[in-house]
C-alpha cells in the first residue's frame, strides 16, 4: 500500500540557475537537478511509498504560504540548509506542532539549542559532532548523507585519460579558525608541488582582521588564493573529480573523527583519495580504499613513491566500496531505520 504522505527535502543554493526557477517545489520523479545533489536518494524514498520532493531554497527569495500549507500530519520535512532554519524558525515550529516530522541534516556542528523545539532530530556525519549535539540534549544520529555520486557516473573518465596533477577541491573560509590548519597544510604543499586549488573568494574585512591578529595566516591565504581556480559546485564539481587521478582531502580541525562527506564524493568518483588520519575513518571506508597521512611531508612522500597501477587499484577499491555500501537504496534504508528507531514512523508506514 502506497502512502499519501510526502518527503520534502530542502536544499540551499544561493546561485540557482534562473532557468530552473527559485523556490519551486519539484517532483523528483519528473525533474533532473543537473547542477546540484541529484535526486537519487529522494527517488529511493519515493519507492518506500512517500511522495518525494526537493525544495530549492534561496535566502534572497520569499517563500509563499502555499509551501507551508502543503504539509499535513506525518509528512517529513528534511532540512539540508542551516540558513533555512535560522530564517524560518517560526514557520518550522508551527509545522512540528502540527505533527510534521522535522529532520535536520548538518555536516558540521552548529548550536541549535535555541531552535531545538522546532525539530525532532539532527543527522550528522561525525561522532564528535554527535557527542556535542547530545550534550545539548538534542537527538542526533550518524548518516553519511553523501552527494549522489551514482547520479554522475557518466562523468567518470577512464583512468588512463585522467589528469595526474594532484588537486584540492574543498573550501577555505578565513572567517572560521577551524580552517587555519587546512591553510597551513595547503601552503606547504603549494611550495613543493603543482597543486590544483579550487576554493572561493576572500573577504576584505576578515583579511584586515587576519593582518592584525594572524598575519602569517593572512600571508599564506593570499598566496593560496592567487593560485586558486574559480570554485566549482554541483555537476561541475563532480566533473572535476571525475577527470583527476589524485584528490587531497583535509578535515576541519573542529572534529577528532572522520566527518568530511568529501571522502565519499572522491572515492565514489573513482579517484585516489589522500586524506588526513581521523578517528573512525575505517568505519566509513576500508584501509585499502584510500591513502592516509599525518603531515604534509607524508603526502609528498606518497606522491613520490606511489606507482600509477597502485594508485589505480586503491581508487578502484574505494569506488567499489562506495558503490556497494552508500547507494541511494542503502542510504534511504538507513534513514528510514533511524526514523523508525525514534518512533517517528513505523512499519505500517512503509508497507
Amino acid at each position: 500500500m502506497l502512502l499519501k504522505n510526502k518527503f520534502t527535502r530542502v536544499i540551499h543554493y544561493e546561485n540557482v540557475d534562473s532557468n530552473l526557477g527559485f523556490n519551486k517545489e519539484l517532483n523528483c520523479l519528473n525533474n533532473k537537478l543537473s547542477y546540484g545533489e541529484g535526486n537519487s536518494l529522494e527517488l529511493e524514498i519515493s519507492k518506500l511509498g512517500l511522495s518525494s520532493y526537493t525544495f530549492i531554497y534561496n535566502s534572497n527569495n520569499n517563500i509563499d504560504n502555499q509551501f507551508w500549507s502543503s504539509f499535513k500530519k506525518n509528512d517529513i520535512l528534511f532540512i539540508d540548509s542551516k540558513e533555512f532554519i535560522l530564517k524560518h524558525y517560526g514557520e518550522i515550529l508551527k509545522l512540528k506542532s502540527h505533527n510534521i516530522i522535522v529532520i535536520i541534516w548538518d555536516g558540521t556542528f552548529y548550536d541549535y539549542s535555541k531552535f531545538k523545539d522546532s525539530f525532532n532530530l539532527v543527522l550528522t556525519c561525525s561522532e564528535s559532532f554527535k557527542k556535542k549535539y547530545q550534550a545539548l540534549d538534542i537527538n542526533c544520529e550518524i548518516l553519511y548523507f553523501s552527494f549522489s555520486t551514482d547520479a554522475y557516473k557518466e562523468l567518470i573518465v577512464n583512468w588512463n585519460q585522467r589528469k595526474s596533477r594532484p588537486a584540492f577541491l574543498g573550501s577555505i573560509n578565513i572567517r572560521n579558525s577551524s580552517h587555519f590548519d587546512r591553510i597551513d597544510t595547503l601552503f606547504k604543499l603549494r611550495n613543493e608541488i603543482d597543486l590544483y586549488l579550487n576554493f572561493g573568494n576572500y573577504f576584505i574585512l576578515r583579511i584586515f582582521w587576519l593582518f592584525i591578529k594572524k598575519p602569517t595566516i593572512m600571508f599564506k591565504y593570499l598566496l593560496l588564493f592567487l593560485k586558486s581556480n574559480k570554485p566549482k559546485f554541483g555537476i561541475d564539481y563532480f566533473e572535476e573529480i571525475g577527470k583527476r587521478k589524485i584528490i587531497i582531502n583535509n578535515h576541519l580541525d573542529q572534529t577528532e573523527h572522520a566527518a568530511n562527506i568529501r571522502i565519499l564524493e572522491i572515492t565514489g568518483m573513482h579517484a585516489l583519495m589522500i586524506t588526513d588520519t581521523k578517528k573512525g575513518i575505517f568505519k566509513i571506508l576500508p584501509k585499502n580504499s584510500m591513502i592516509l597521512y599525518n603531515s604534509p611531508n607524508e603526502i609528498l612522500d606518497y606522491l613520490n613513491k606511489l606507482e600509477d597501477e597502485e594508485m589505480y587499484q586503491i581508487a578502484k577499491n574505494g569506488f567499489k566500496y562506495v558503490k556497494d555500501n552508500y547507494s541511494p537504496t542503502n542510504r534511504a534504508k538507513k534513514l528510514t531505520d533511524i526514523l523508525m528507531n525514534y518512533g517517528l514512523i513505523n512499519d505500517l508506514n512503509l508497507a
